[in-house]
């Protein structure tokens, strides 16, 4: 089992999240849980596109609109320093981070069919036990530029790579939200709306698909296994 840990742009605006987020791997690597970190697009990326002129526009939780091309070598820079960061940090707790972008080497393709993962990243995220993958959400379009992809949508195609079930997919909270406290404690049932609302996710926050179940938890949960079943 591998768990892929989704930082999507809402749980990137906490200044603490890196901190929080680096303990959290070390603790559960300790525990021999096999590791994955997507990251999706901050609002680093955003900042950079408003000083371009380009609208800040989220589909899905994908940040898109402007110039293709423009657009295309913008997320590749941006997304390579946040990657490296992360990555950075997380060695920093005495870890084996490696940072990788998902546009990198065909790892993910964007077309037609929708998003596809290529069977090779698990050898280059993984070459060796104790690695723990720092992924950039980024893939390629048919045009083989590099477009942002919201983290979610990564982590579902990883785990149809990496082999039916053996993908846990975990959404991190941007906050402990009354109505996430209420979830976590097990007082009411998933509740999109409610939780979404609360500000605990992204309104705009892609859903898996239908029958792939996934948990949400706040960093600060993830140690522990405090979380949420979603499905």
């Amino acid at each position: 089992m591998t768990d892929l840990i989704c930082v999507d742009f809402a749980a990137q605006e906490d200044l603490m999240l890196q901190d929080q987020l680096a303990r959290a791997l070390a603790a559960r690597q300790a525990a021999g849980l096999r590791q994955m970190v997507i990251q999706g697009s901050s609002e680093t990326l955003e900042r950079r596109l408003e000083t371009r002129g380009f609208p800040v526009v989220r589909t899905d939780g994908a940040l898109g609109g402007g110039s293709p091309d423009q657009m295309s070598e913008l997320v590749e820079t941006v997304s390579r320093e946040a990657n490296r960061l992360l990555a950075n940090r997380i060695t920093d707790e005495g870890l084996y981070a490696s940072a990788l972008m998902g546009a990198d080497r065909g790892f993910l393709r964007w077309d037609r069919d929708g998003l596809r993962c290529s069977a090779k990243l698990e050898g280059s995220a993984w070459p060796a036990d104790g690695v723990i993958p720092v992924l950039a959400s980024t893939a390629r379009d048919e045009a083989d530029r590099v477009v942002d992809v919201h983290p979610v949508r990564t982590a579902c195609a990883v785990s149809a790579a990496l082999g039916s079930g053996s993908g846990r997919i975990i959404l991190l909270a941007s906050r402990k939200t009354p109505a996430y406290r209420e979830a976590i404690d097990g007082k009411i049932g998933w509740d999109r709306e409610k939780v979404g609302q609360s500000g605990a996710i992204s309104a705009d926050t892609p859903m898996p698909p239908g029958g792939m179940n996934w948990l949400l938890s706040h960093v600060s949960d993830l140690a522990s296994g405090a979380w949420v079943e979603v499905s």
